[in-house]
Order: structure tokens, then C-alpha cells, then sequence
């Protein structure tokens, strides 16, 4: 598994409680990272994963890149709520998008995946909707 992307700020600016120090700055914070930058920053790894897998085929590595990120960004916040709980951890909602990321991949790839744990995995995900603190 490639690590998730890791902020160059902490993710806390992005966060609600900050919008009168953000009013006063008069400026917007730099709330995402490029693709590039997520890319470029785990590059070593991700060469070392393309040299493992030329090793060994039937090694399977799962790639948050799509996960986090967008054509040219990976946002911090997505529906409200922080992906990230600092610069480089996820938050409670960020783990659970990841898991049932995670969990949708090993089924593509053959991997059995029990309907409890599929079942635990969407009520995961509802309950993370549900809760609209804009923190963790």
C-alpha cells in the first residue's frame, strides 16, 4: 500500500474554527497540494513498488493517489469535512474514505471480502456523513 498524501501545512488552517483568523489575514489558505507534489513526495517508494512488482507479477499494491486526490489536486477538505487530521495523519472521516477505498480495491482484485465487512465498511462511511463537527 502507497502511503497518503502528506500536507506541507498543517490541516487545521482549513477548518472552520479558524474563519475569523483567516477573515483578518485577509487571505485564503493554501488548502490542498498538487497531485505532483503527492507524486513526487513518495517517488523513492513508488519506484521501489514498480521495481518489486517487475520481481514478483502477482504482487498486488493498492495506490490512494485517485483516493485523495484529483486530476491536479488533493484537497484537504471534501464534503465538509477534514481529510487530515495534521500534516500527515489521516482524520477519523479521511481513514474511513481510505478503508472503503481499500475495501472496494481488494474486491476488484479477487480479494474476498465478507458482506459483514462490506456492511461495516458503508456504515462506516454513513456515519461519517452524519457527523458535520468540520473536526476530529
Amino acid at each position: 500500500m502507497i502511503d497518503n498524501p502528506e500536507l506541507d501545512f498543517h490541516a487545521d488552517r482549513c477548518l472552520g474554527h479558524r474563519r475569523l483568523e483567516r477573515f483578518l489575514a485577509r487571505v485564503e489558505p493554501q488548502c490542498t497540494i498538487s497531485r505532483q507534489y503527492y507524486l513526487d513526495s513518495n517517488a523513492a517508494y513508488r519506484e521501489m513498488t514498480v521495481r518489486l512488482k517487475a520481481e514478483f507479477p502477482s504482487l498486488l499494491v493498492y495506490d490512494p493517489v485517485d483516493t485523495f486526490c484529483g486530476p491536479r489536486d488533493c484537497p484537504v477538505m471534501r464534503d465538509g469535512h477534514s481529510l487530515f487530521s495534521d500534516n500527515g495523519h489521516l482524520s477519523e472521516y479521511g481513514s474511513r474514505l481510505a478503508g472503503a477505498h481499500l475495501l472496494e480495491w481488494m474486491a476488484g482484485q479477487g480479494i474476498p471480502i465478507s458482506e459483514q465487512v462490506r456492511a461495516y465498511s458503508a456504515l462506516l462511511l454513513q456515519k461519517g456523513q452524519r457527523q458535520d463537527t468540520g473536526h476530529w
